[in-house]
This record gives structure tokens, C-alpha cells and sequence, in this order.
């Protein structure tokens, strides 16, 4: 006990319990250590209780609530000026997801058109083997063995 009032750490049975070496359930075991560690908490408590603060003087209080609506209207004022940007912004999320679904639109329409494109490629390589199948038959019909 006197180790953890030379450290100044309170007189707490977990702490006494741990300086000694010893369970807490042993100091509460014996109702005289357990007394004289209520005792010597209680001394200590009433040597620890703060010095009470002295009242502010009247000047110093209106140099206090002065500062304080200083602060308060600049706080004010980056409130105005977070609600700006913060509109700006808000904007620029609508624009953004306007954009996005052009995107997506756009991107829907570029698969259609490639399908189309693929489409058309292979009609015209069919009607290009049948142009070249009817030209070589025209061709080839004047000859008879």
C-alpha cells in the first residue's frame, strides 16, 4: 500500500492485489485488510479532491462570450460556404450519372450496330459468291464439248 501511494496510483483492491502478489478474492478473505484498505482509500480520496476554481470576473467573461460569437460566426460562415460546395457537387453527381447512362445507351447501341455490320459482311460475301458463281456459269455455258 505504501508503494502504490508513493506512485500515487489509487488504493483499488485490484491494484494492492497486484503490488502483493496476491488474488483479489485473499484481500476481500479477511475483513481487517479489507477495513484498513477501505480506510486508507477514504484518507486518500479527501487528500486527492481538486481545489475549486476560482469564478470568472465579469470582464473576463465578455472577453469569453466575445471570442465565443467570433467563433461562432466564422463556423457560420464555412457552414455557408460547405453548403456551396456541397451543392456544386451534388450537381456534378447528377451530371455524372446522366452521363453514365448515355454511356450505357451508347454502348448498347454499338453492340446492335457491330451485330448489324456482321450482319451485312456476311450477306454481301454471300451475294458477292453468288455474283461470281452466276458470272463464271454465264461464262462457261458457250462452251459445250
Amino acid at each position: 500500500m505504501q508503494k502504490l501511494t508513493a506512485e500515487n496510483k489509487p488504493l483499488i483492491f485490484g491494484n494492492v492485489a497486484s503490488v502483493a502478489g496476491l488474488s483479489i478474492s485473499y484481500l476481500y478473505k479477511y475483513p481487517e485488510i479489507k477495513k484498513r484498505l477501505e480506510g486508507l482509500r477514504e484518507q486518500q480520496q479527501k487528500a486527492d479532491k481538486p481545489v475549486v476554481a476560482q469564478k470568472a470576473s465579469e470582464n473576463s467573461k465578455s472577453v469569453m462570450i466575445s471570442q465565443l460569437r467570433e467563433r461562432i460566426k466564422k463556423l457560420e460562415a464555412e457552414v455557408i460556404s460547405l453548403r456551396r460546395v456541397n451543392e456544386g457537387l451534388a450537381g456534378r453527381v447528377y451530371h455524372l450519372q446522366s452521363a453514365d447512362e448515355l454511356a450505357e445507351r451508347l454502348k448498347a447501341e454499338n453492340a446492335h450496330l457491330k451485330a448489324k455490320i456482321t450482319k451485312l459482311e456476311k450477306e454481301l460475301e454471300q451475294s458477292q459468291d453468288q455474283s461470281v458463281a452466276t458470272s463464271y456459269a454465264s461464262n462457261n455455258s458457250g462452251y459445250r464439248l
